[in-house]
């Protein structure tokens, strides 16, 4: 039964900045003409004849995910066609400081990406979409209730999903056949997965890497939130996390399972794209990389089955409107071309997330395969959302200053989560 609360951890993931990082560090879009002529909102109503730009700024992790956004922003213009989006893009990890630069000039485009993560810091920078629901008569209830709630803040709605789901075992099923590994499937436990790890390594193969280690924190202990306390960050007052958390830095530092990771924010994804690592854990909007930049079909299933069984942390984002934004209604209109049922059918097919559209989410098969798709689903049903606080960003910036020293073996469990 799926049990769930406002939160995660690891926002595209704590590590996850990576490939937000990945080929461009910052990306424009739009020309400079274009944002000149807007840069933070729109300039006339949308009901009218007059020609209205909404400038809209988001991030991107690879040329596949940025020509996804570009067929986004046509397709709005082609439904209002007095409607033509400025786009502003940059990388994850370089997105909220931008985003809190501009909140402090008053400076912010009009659309600007919602995550569950920052809710909690960047609330006050979002306008509540309550009326502009209801007056467009736009059916937020189609959309995964949860996601919906983890975008919200006081019962204000400051974003409309596009996209959520679990954090789940990434693999290569190829080398697994080759080494006569059984594939990961849904009652495979984490004496499976150590089993494989050592046989992966015995054949030169990463089973690891230090990605999400809050989820699979919550999937070793069976306790959910076990690094907060009061809605505070609290990492060494759980004995079953903290243990849960020194396992995971053996894998590396002990065993081997892991390359030792770098403050390099393309670490992962350039481990990744050596073919080198078989088996992992992320979330399902990394597909539309792993099929560009990983040298093999990349395989899904849920994570190993712990005292609670597979159980995993769900995150998603979606586009809200800045107070900055003279034009509302035109940003609405737009994003509900931008959340709406062809460009929801379009992530999930292309592999860019697991769409919050609750009619559309079977299209993330079309790219995953069905046997992924059930994996996924099965592991959908065996998550709750995370917890949003006041500053996560500062959060998971620590965590990857000492996750080097963490997973390096430099530094134990205790005195590595003390130090965070």
């Amino acid at each position: 039964m799926k049990v769930k609360r406002v939160s995660e951890a690891f926002p595209r993931g704590w590590m996850n900045q990576k490939r937000a990082v990945r080929r461009a560090a910052v990306v424009l879009l739009a020309s400079s003409a274009l944002l000149a002529m807007a840069p933070s909102s729109a300039s006339a109503a949308t009901n009218g004849a007059s020609n209205v730009t909404v400038s809209w700024f988001y991030w991107t992790g690879s040329p596949g995910e940025s020509a996804l956004w570009q067929t986004d922003a046509n397709a709005v213009t082609a439904k209002y066609p007095n409607i033509h989006l400025a786009q502003v893009s940059t990388s994850y990890s370089n997105f909220w400081p931008k985003l809190a630069t501009e909140e402090q000039s008053h400076s912010l485009q009009c659309i600007v990406w919602v995550h569950w993560a920052q809710v909690g810091q960047f609330h006050q920078i979002y306008l509540p979409l309550n009326s502009l629901i209801a007056k467009n008569h736009f059916d937020i209830g189609g959309y995964e209730r949860q996601m919906v709630k983890a975008l919200s803040w006081n019962g204000k709605d400051l974003g409309v999903p596009f996209d959520h789901g679990p954090i789940m075992t990434v693999y290569n099923a190829k080398v697994f056949k080759q080494l006569g590994l059984q594939e990961p499937k849904p009652g495979w436990t984490w004496g499976d997965f150590l089993h494989d790890a050592a046989v992966l390594k015995a054949h030169g193969y990463y089973s690891f890497l230090p990605t999400h280690p809050l989820t699979v924190a919550y999937d070793l202990s069976g306790v959910p939130y076990g690094y907060e306390q009061k809605g505070k960050f609290n990492l060494t007052g759980n004995k079953a996390f903290g243990k849960a958390i020194a396992e995971q830095l053996a894998w590396v530092a002990k065993d081997g399972y892991g390359p030792t990771p770098t403050t390099n924010p393309n670490f992962v994804s350039g481990e990744e794209g050596t073919g080198k690592v078989a088996m992992w854990f992320d979330g399902p909007w990394n597909l539309i990389d792993y099929k560009a930049s990983v040298p093999f079909p990349t395989s899904w299933a849920p994570l190993p089955a712990g005292p609670k069984g597979s159980v995993s942390y769900d995150t998603g984002s979606g586009f809200g409107i800045s107070k900055d934004c003279s034009n509302p209604q035109a940003a609405f209109q737009a994003i509900s071309v931008l959340d709406g049922p062809a460009a929801e059918h379009r992530y999930g097919q292309e592999g860019r997330g697991f769409p919050a559209l609750l009619s559309q989410q079977a299209s993330w098969g079309l790219a995953a395969g069905k046997a992924n798709y059930r994996n996924l689903l099965y592991q959908e049903n065996r998550t709750v959302f995370e917890t949003e606080t006041s500053n996560w960003t500062s959060f998971s910036d620590a965590l990857s200053r000492f996750n080097p020293l963490g997973y390096g073996g430099k530094m134990g469990a205790v005195t590595f989560l003390k130090a965070v």
